[in-house]
């Protein structure tokens, strides 16, 4: 099972301060400075997901069976870098 979809990335500005006065409790004014940066989202292409789930399911006797499923994800960004993660799962069924 594939997924195509798009991608966006967060581009900070440049460092700006801002300087801001404030009233303390007991009647005395103390200045504070604060940095901070602006961001800007931008597009940068598509990214791929794969997910393989391959499985084998077990039946030790009628009505119960267990399924292991040794599955991952592979994933590919728009600057064509690759990142995989397991997935492994146990399920376990049981007839009613």
């Amino acid at each position: 099972m594939g997924f195509i979809g798009r991608s966006n990335q967060v581009v900070y500005g440049p460092e700006q301060t801002y300087v801001s006065t404030v009233q303390r409790t007991d009647l005395t004014f103390e200045n504070r400075t604060y940095t901070y940066r602006q961001g800007l989202i931008t597009d940068i292409g598509s990214f791929k997901t794969f997910l393989i789930m391959p499985r084998m399911r077990f039946n030790p006797k009628y009505g119960t069976s267990f399924q292991v499923v040794l599955s991952g994800l592979i994933m590919q960004e728009a600057d064509e870098q690759r990142m995989s993660t397991p997935l492994p799962m146990i399920s376990w069924f049981r007839q009613f």
